[in-house]
């Protein structure tokens, strides 16, 4: 990682820290948290112990590539989301990064559109299939939420929603296109071998399949994608 200021520098911390919210940055468009950052040449570190997919950013983390911009979180707000709501959904505003130091009329603003992405549901995990003798699939998953809670023994998370609902896409071999979409009001549905034959001409050995949480305000969050 190339700070552009070789002046700055970063610090390795504890796992603890880490989960607790020390050492956040991000990078692309995924938000990580990082253990260990060795100084390997002037301004240039090697960032290990990589917490990644922070606050829902789970979906960015096979897009990276060379030279993405990296941003530490740090200082009093760290990892604090910047609560809008929906008024300012699909509008463009123009912002000003100004850091220390700075000047505000040296600083060039940028353009953003809040897309509320904050505010859609979290993608579901541990997506699994089933299947019985007569070649229907079932599939299960677990949701998540947005909003904080303790871990307890024997209870879910709270859903964060007005209702509890579900769209699962059926996707095409070629992972092209959707061939159903079956809604669900629970964390589990069955795509029964008579719409296995519709959709691909016989029961298949193996579907494409993506789970998305359904927001009343929002609408579909973030997909969770398996072949099962």
């Amino acid at each position: 990682m190339l700070l552009l200021n070789p002046e700055d520098e970063l610090d390795a911390v504890s796992e603890a820290e880490v989960l607790a919210g020390a050492n956040a940055a991000l990078v692309g468009e995924e938000i990580v948290g990082f253990r260990d950052a060795v100084l390997i040449a002037p301004g240039t570190y090697r960032l290990s112990g990589l917490l990644h997919g922070r606050l829902g950013t789970n979906d960015r983390i096979a897009a990276h590539g060379p030279g993405e911009h990296f941003v530490l979180l740090s200082g009093a707000l760290g990892l604090e989301r910047i609560r809008d709501g929906l008024g300012l959904r699909s509008m463009s505003r123009s912002y000003k990064a100004v850091s220390l130091w700075q000047e505000e009329t040296a600083v060039a603003a940028a353009s953003f559109t809040n897309t509320a992405r904050g505010l859609a549901p979290l993608s579901p995990v541990h997506l699994t299939g089933s299947r019985d003798g007569a070649g229907n699939l079932t599939i299960t998953w677990i949701r998540r939420t947005r909003i904080p809670s303790a871990w307890a023994d024997g209870t879910d998370v709270p859903l964060g929603e007005a209702s509890e609902r579900y769209e699962i896409d059926i996707r095409n071999a070629a992972n092209t296109a959707t061939l159903r979409t079956i809604s669900s009001t629970s964390a589990s549905v069955t795509y029964t071998a008579t719409e296995q034959a519709a959709d691909f001409g016989a029961p298949q050995a193996s579907v494409r399949v993506r789970v998305r949480q359904i927001s009343d305000t929002i609408g579909r969050g973030a997909a969770r994608e398996a072949i099962l």
